[in-house]
């Protein structure tokens, strides 16, 4: 019998559910809060780990065969170096579609609403209408990362008669999509794009993606909304499309350095909704979220011990 250390916030709710799937075939424990020290000495004991432990803590964990991750992005890991052969790494894509889709719809409404200037009259006590507002309708939306959370933010959008595309490796016909193709059509349909969104994975095709002689094909009213990575864009080249004005605005979740510098001209403008990387959060947030992530981890469990391929296997540490 294996054991399982669940190193991240599990609800009893949670608890049972994990216990009364996989019970039978495995040892639960579950940690309290994070506490690097104590928690080592747990994992050392187990042989698979649900949650983030340190890079440098899975390489001194003799008998760890997988680490479930609870987040959708595994970059903490692969951009350390090379992980372990001997061990399994997969991710809880598929958790987040629906509270991240719904930070995406919020912000693009907030922008085209102008909901930040009236914000900030509000506590001013001014009543002062720009008279100049936007509408999602009937917009041409470009999504590049036609995963969970692009196909959960194109259902979303077509409630709004959106014409919505979407950019991935695998061109595949997907619902709610108008058309999805490669990146071979990203400059062509970044002119015609009123809203690009930005859910791209971290990984090398996805670097300094949108250049900026890219971000310049754009309408210079379209606003870009960015809940991904922060390195999809060149450096420093989205700050000075926003300051040349070649585009209307931002919608910024994440930041190729996070946090972001006190002094960066982000912070000062108007046409830029700024939030700390908190659109789709694991825990201390929304509890559906936080069951969706367990389901995850309660299938592979599943699938681990019947031998059966995992789902969110990361193919370049699958096991030997």
């Amino acid at each position: 019998m294996k054991t399982v250390f669940v190193r991240t916030p599990c609800s009893e709710k949670n608890r049972i559910h994990l216990q009364e799937a996989c019970g039978k075939e495995y040892t639960f424990l579950f940690g309290q809060d994070y506490d690097r020290e104590r928690d080592l000495e747990e994992m050392k004991r187990c042989q698979i780990i649900v949650g983030e432990p340190d890079y440098e803590d899975i390489r001194n964990l003799p008998q760890l065969e997988w680490v479930q991750m609870t987040w959708a992005g595994t970059d903490k890991y692969t951009k350390n170096g090379p992980f372990p052969d001997n061990v399994l790494l997969t991710n809880a894509s598929g958790a987040f579609g629906v509270i991240i889709s719904e930070y995406i719809i919020a912000g693009i409404l907030s922008l085209y609403r102008r909901l930040p200037y009236y914000h900030e009259r509000q506590k001013e006590h001014n009543w002062c209408p720009l008279h100049h507002e936007e509408t999602l309708f009937q917009k041409n939306v470009l999504i590049l990362g036609a995963g969970n959370i692009g196909s959960e933010t194109a259902k979303r959008l077509k409630a709004f008669d959106c014409q919505v595309y979407g950019i991935r490796r695998n061109p595949v016909k997907m619902p709610y999509f108008d058309q999805i193709a490669t990146v071979d059509c990203l400059d062509e349909w970044l002119g015609q794009a009123d809203v690009v969104i930005c859910c791209m994975p971290n990984n090398p095709d996805s670097m300094n993606l949108l250049t900026y002689d890219r971000l310049c094909r754009m309408k210079d009213s379209a606003i870009i909304v960015n809940v991904g990575r922060g390195h999809i864009f060149a450096e420093n080249a989205l700050e000075e499309v926003l300051i040349e004005g070649k585009i209307a605005g931002a919608v910024l979740d994440v930041q190729r350095t996070e946090p972001l510098n006190g002094s960066h001209p982000f912070w000062e403008m108007d046409q830029v909704i700024l939030t700390p990387h908190i659109a789709g959060p694991s825990f201390s947030s929304t509890e559906d979220t936080q069951d969706r992530i367990y389901e995850i981890v309660a299938e592979n469990l599943q699938r681990y011990a019947k031998g059966e391929d995992l789902r969110n296997l990361t193919l370049t540490n699958e096991k030997k």
